[in-house]
């Protein structure tokens, strides 16, 4: 699905993970650095919005939950 308007990520390793992003029709940004436990929730209700790419580097082995829909 491109967009996707609904985004949940969460770490649940013992290192960090970096979340990036392209936004529709815009550049591609780091979004956050996720702490062990820590996590992000991206809802967009407008369907031309959302993001339609997504990138997850681990600094160690990652253990990532997430769910995309959109």
């Amino acid at each position: 699905i491109s967009p996707t308007q609904v985004a949940y990520i969460k770490n649940r390793g013992a290192g960090t993970v970096t979340v990036s992003w392209t936004r529709n029709g815009g550049p591609s940004a780091s979004v956050v650095v996720l702490q062990s436990g820590g996590s992000i929730l991206l809802f967009e209700p407008n369907t031309t919005s959302g993001i339609t790419a997504l990138s997850l580097v681990s600094d160690t082995t990652a253990l990532v939950q997430y769910v995309l829909g959109g």
